[in-house]
């Protein structure tokens, strides 16, 4: 019996339209972690951001279902897609939305008022990095263990269900975590910067015989 590789881009959403994208102040980074954030939309520059991703991704068109987080800009950054599919080919292509692909929750009082403004200033990651680092270490947010258990979910039915062409779309943080997750690495270890999606930037997972896998000869996730 001969196999065939199928494989499964992972999405990070367009870019969207939240207040802390604009302002980057405390308030806009309370709001940021808040259940505000799910209601934000992309932007038209998301859109045209996610037109350009596919371009990465020569199996687009066989995409037979796109996976969304409850976050509105994953499902419109999936709704993009899945219209422009349908434009080229006739064939709509069913959006399902799960939580397995919610970010990784932080509190919204994760740093108070004084560390952010503190790190803000040392660098432009800097807030981002300390927060990594708490989590990390078990002091705030979804726990590692249970995003390890999230994930693990998530891989396993995408791998079950890979004959269906799906297509994921999610955001950075659990899609660095899955990277990491695939490459046999703790989701505590340091993160690689350079694995960490821009908006719209995509990485292609791969099932073989069962077995799922990095596509690693498209570097890829750099995008």
């Amino acid at each position: 019996m001969s196999w065939v590789e199928i494989p499964i881009p992972v999405i990070r959403h367009g870019q969207f339209n939240g207040p802390g994208a604009h302002n980057h102040d405390y308030p806009n980074f309370v709001a940021s972690l808040s259940d505000e954030s799910t209601r934000y939309p992309i932007t038209a520059e998301g859109k045209v951001q996610t037109d350009k991703v596919l371009k990465q991704i020569p199996t687009y068109q066989q995409t037979g279902v796109i996976y969304a987080s409850q976050f509105l800009r994953t499902q419109e950054t999936a709704q993009i897609i899945s219209s422009r599919i349908e434009s080229e080919t006739g064939r709509g292509v069913k959006i399902v939305v799960t939580d397995l692909l919610n970010p990784i929750w932080m509190p919204p009082n994760s740093l108070s008022v004084d560390e952010y403004y503190r790190l803000r200033q040392t660098s432009e990651t800097a807030v981002a990095d300390e927060m990594f680092l708490r989590w990390a270490d078990g002091q705030i947010g979804e726990p590692p263990e249970m995003v390890a258990a999230r994930i693990e979910k998530l891989l396993t039915y995408l791998k079950d269900t890979s004959s269906a062409r799906p297509m994921v779309i999610t955001h950075a943080s659990l899609a660095s975590a899955m990277l990491r997750h695939v490459q046999g690495s703790d989701l505590r270890n340091p993160r690689n910067p350079e694995q960490i999606l821009k908006t719209a930037g995509c990485y292609i997972l791969v099932v073989d015989n069962n077995r799922l896998g990095l596509d690693t000869a498209r570097e890829n996730f750099l995008a």
